[in-house]
């Protein structure tokens, strides 16, 4: 068709037509129903050891930001949260926290975890049970984001996307931790997906984005102490 669209006009190509349609069933809740089902995401590897780490994630964030990521009695925001221990954490630093979670069994586990905090601190969390991004979220509210490898969860042609609803709900000057993945290898199959920082960088227009010192040689380290992935923190800033 396209070497007769040469022949029979005045075009200097000819045309092919495609048709695209993003497979439904990948990264959908049904896909992450069956990945909990079948086994734990990655990064709780980390909170599986015995101290938390987020004290330590903080402490990095505020290193490479300068400040103090947490606002007192500030807004929080933990997207695709799972059942990660940083909910009731923020709680009990006093943080107001919305946190966003589609997968039945992380939910159920995520309000276990709940249920072990003093009730003062449970009445500062608010679960939104949905997919990320088709839920009705708080625009402009948010203080902090706690991003515990949502980022390289999703599939990557999902991030500009994800920027967006980090960027509705954030205030300007709000801050961003985020949990990325080091492979020993090359391998780029995820989920977890490889990103750099210079791909954050990229995407997060309008953020200041900064990554702890020696980030791959602390990374190469968590390796060798038998976990699965390294994971290099970044610290960023809404302009």
């Amino acid at each position: 068709k396209a070497k007769q669209e040469l022949a029979e006009s005045e075009f200097p190509f000819g045309f092919f037509i495609l048709g695209m349609k993003r497979d439904a069933a990948v990264f959908s809740m049904d896909w992450w129903n069956q990945a909990w089902q079948e086994g734990e995401p990655g990064w709780k590897f980390v909170e599986a050891k015995e101290t938390l780490p987020f004290d330590k994630n903080l402490a990095a964030v505020a290193e490479i930001l300068k400040e103090d990521p947490l606002k007192e009695n500030g807004h929080a925001f933990v997207p695709l949260c799972g059942d990660s221990k940083v909910v009731p954490y923020l709680a009990m630093k006093g943080m107001k926290v919305t946190c966003v979670e589609g997968a039945e069994l992380a939910l159920k586990s995520l309000r276990e975890v709940i249920n072990t905090i003093p009730e003062e601190a449970q009445k500062r969390i608010t679960i939104i049970e949905d997919d990320l991004f088709k839920a009705e979220l708080p625009a402009e509210s948010v203080d902090f984001i706690y991003d515990t490898g949502s980022l390289v969860a999703i599939d990557p042609s999902m991030r500009e996307e994800y920027f967006n609803v980090i960027q509705k709900v954030s205030k300007p000057g709000a801050k961003c931790f985020l949990e990325v993945i080091y492979r020993a290898s090359d391998i780029t199959e995820g989920p977890p997906h490889h990103i750099t920082l210079d791909m954050v960088k990229e995407l997060y227009q309008g953020w200041s984005v900064g990554m702890e010192e020696n980030a791959v040689e602390k990374a190469k380290q968590e390796l060798a102490d038998g976990l699965p992935y390294g994971f290099p923190i970044m610290g960023m800033k809404r302009l």
